[in-house]
């Protein structure tokens, strides 16, 4: 039967205060998390996935063991020696969360726009909790046109947050960011009547949102030409 060395990947994350760098050698071996085995003298850390990677401080180490050709370990010769190394020294990574995004609309809440968050690659948009986007800029204009394909412009409010994100690991993707409220407003469709004398006129289009200060206009069309747009209720 033929046998190898391998590596002997072990990992273990522990509560912030119960483990730290002067006692970690002392926790018993049953309490590491065990992960990998290969056959290099090195491991990737990008192959761990954020869940397992979550903020904090990780710890790791490793030893030599040999293994049969079904990848068991054989830890003794027949002689009864032990063929396994001892642990390598401990190595420590800590991961930290990345700031969450600052958010703000522009004037005409058509483009969101948010501050560069240290570290991050990209950033994730979430419209009333799905993923709308992903982008390396920090604005956004397509929040419109989103709610049109998505929503198909239904009236309301949406809920628009993001996070910032990071392959790395030694950062974990941000909080979300306090959400905006975009609201979607839809006037009532006007009721147009034609007078004997000629004289197109039409109920007042509003909703529950408008002010004194919004200003109404209602687009005049003929025989699907645009003509112009006016205030008045009458053309």
């Amino acid at each position: 039967e033929r046998y190898k060395a391998t590596g002997f990947i072990v990992y273990g994350l522990f509560a912030e205060g119960a483990i730290n760098d002067t006692n970690v050698g002392t926790v018993p071996d049953d309490q590491w998390d065990y992960f990998n085995t290969v056959s290099t003298t090195f491991y990737q850390l990008t192959h761990f996935d954020q869940d397992r990677l979550t903020p904090g401080v990780h710890y790791f180490k490793v030893r030599a063991i040999i293994t049969d050709d079904y990848g068991r370990e054989v830890t003794t010769d027949p002689a009864g020696a032990n063929w396994s190394s001892g642990w390598s020294n401990i190595v420590k990574l800590t991961v930290d969360v990345l700031d969450s995004p600052i958010m703000t609309f522009d004037s005409n809440k058509s483009i969101i726009t948010w501050n560069a968050v240290e570290n991050a690659q990209y950033y994730s948009i979430y419209v009333n909790g799905a993923q709308a986007a992903t982008t390396t800029d920090t604005s956004w204009n397509g929040l419109n046109e989103y709610i049109v394909n998505t929503h198909h412009d239904n009236p309301g409010d949406y809920q628009v947050t993001m996070m910032a994100m990071s392959n790395m690991v030694i950062y974990a993707n941000s909080d979300f960011a306090t959400p905006l409220i975009y609201q979607v407003r839809k006037l009532s469709t006007p009721v147009l009547t034609l007078s004997n004398t000629g004289e197109l006129s039409w109920t007042t289009s509003t909703d529950e949102l408008l002010t004194d200060t919004d200003t109404v206009l209602y687009d005049i069309y003929y025989n699907g030409e645009y003509l112009e747009s006016i205030e008045n209720t009458t053309y």
